[in-house]
Parts: C-alpha cells; sequence; structure tokens
C-alpha cells in the first residue's frame, strides 16, 4: 500500500511540472513550427515523437496534451498533435520518441520505449519541421525533417531494444 501511495505521489508531481511557452512574450521576429507526430499501436497506447525542450525548457507536447485530454476517459487515449512555434535562431532542442499509454498503470506491466536527441539547430524562418520516428524491440530511431522536402535535419538511433525499466517509466 505505501508503494502505490509514493507511486502516486510521484506521478502528481510530475504532472504538475511547469512547461514553458516556446516564443517569448513579446517577441516579433521570424518564427519556424515544430509539430509533433505519432502512430497508435492500440486504443490506449500510442507512440510520440515530439519536441520536449527549447534550451532547456519543458515546452507543451502531444504526449503530455494527449494524457490530459484523456484523463477520465478510461483506457482509451485522445491523440493531441501539437505544433509549436519556435523563433528562427540557434537553439539547443530535445526531440523525444515515448510510448505512451491512457492509464499509467499499463505502463508499469506492458513495454515503454523511449529515444531521446539533443542538438543545435537554427530553422529556416517561415518554415514547418516535423519529428517522426520508430519504436521497436529491435531499434528506435527519432529525427526531425523539413516538412516539403522531407530532408532529415537531425536524426537519433539506437540499434536493440530502448524498452525502459520499471523505474525509469514514470
Amino acid at each position: 500500500m505505501r508503494n502505490i501511495i509514493i507511486l502516486g505521489l510521484v506521478l502528481f508531481v510530475a504532472g504538475c511540472a511547469t512547461r514553458y511557452e516556446s516564443v517569448p512574450d513579446g517577441y516579433e521576429g521570424p518564427t519556424s513550427i515544430i509539430k509533433d507526430s505519432a502512430k497508435r499501436i492500440d486504443n490506449g497506447k500510442v507512440n510520440f515523437f515530439y519536441l520536449s525542450q527549447v534550451d532547456g525548457k519543458e515546452i507543451e507536447n502531444s504526449a503530455w496534451l494527449s494524457r490530459v485530454a484523456s484523463s477520465g476517459k478510461g483506457s482509451n487515449l485522445t491523440i493531441v498533435l501539437n505544433e509549436n512555434e519556435v523563433t528562427s535562431e540557434v537553439h539547443k532542442f530535445i526531440i523525444i520518441g515515448r510510448s505512451t499509454h491512457a492509464v499509467p498503470a499499463r505502463s508499469l506491466v506492458d513495454t515503454v520505449y523511449e529515444i531521446k536527441g539533443e542538438f543545435e539547430f537554427s530553422p529556416i524562418p517561415s518554415e514547418v519541421y516535423e519529428i517522426k520516428g520508430s519504436l521497436t524491440e529491435q531499434g528506435s530511431t527519432v529525427w526531425i525533417e523539413h516538412s516539403s522536402s522531407g530532408n532529415v535535419i537531425k536524426k537519433f538511433e539506437i540499434q536493440g531494444s530502448t524498452a525502459l525499466g520499471v523505474f525509469q517509466k514514470m
């Protein structure tokens, strides 16, 4: 019982993390768009590929928004795809590919894959980019590509399983 209470507190605190705007208030310069993507595995599990941080600050992402939208809906995970507007200057980005469940308890008994990468990049003004990837037992990949050309800007790949351990899933 004690472990369940501790787990509940950890999940509550993790859900309360501050998320920042990806464009500062009052900014009037050029911007670009970075879109998240997702691949549905079943009604309650989705592999999300998303922009997680800009210059060390957590921002809203599709995995988090989808969990919020799915709250109280049982084992159905509603997909909410996010687009972040970013200033068109050099930033340090973190992109993530991660399996997400509608019911947090399912994460403890089901496989959760995760891959992440950090890189510097200066988006071209008014251009659109998308985070994409693949999560499998054989290996995982996450990358950012220019939407109109399909050119990969930066790619992170791990051969072999990227399954998380029980305590890494929280």
